[in-house]
């Protein structure tokens, strides 16, 4: 039961840092990308994204959907720096349960 609390506690922790990806923000492109039509590696490249500033339109898992000039396609997140956004900051009980607390045990 102890370790099905601590894993609990871990998918938690990961949504809410993966609910801090701001759709509209301004982000940066490492390097030059390959834009594809959906969010996978196998579809159609529609064009290519030139390293400097891109807005994020949507996100996917690790695809991101970015704009670029006039082109707007998918490229994997890993390819994409944004600067964190804190708009929203989980409880701190959600941050610091890690399934060690001892709880029940007498």
């Amino acid at each position: 039961m102890a370790r099905l609390c601590s894993v609990f506690g871990v998918f938690k922790l990961a949504l809410c840092l993966l609910l801090m990806v701001e759709t509209g923000a301004a982000a940066e492109l490492y390097s030059d990308q390959p834009l594809h039509a959906e969010p996978k590696a196998s579809a159609d490249v529609i064009g290519e994204a030139v390293h400097g500033k891109v807005v994020v339109v949507e996100r996917r898992g690790f695809w991101v959907k970015i704009q670029s000039a006039s082109l707007t396609g998918w490229t994997k997140l890993s390819h994409v720096y944004m600067k964190p956004a804190m708009t929203w900051m989980p409880p701190i009980d959600i941050l610091r349960d890690t399934g060690r607390m001892a709880v029940g045990k007498e």
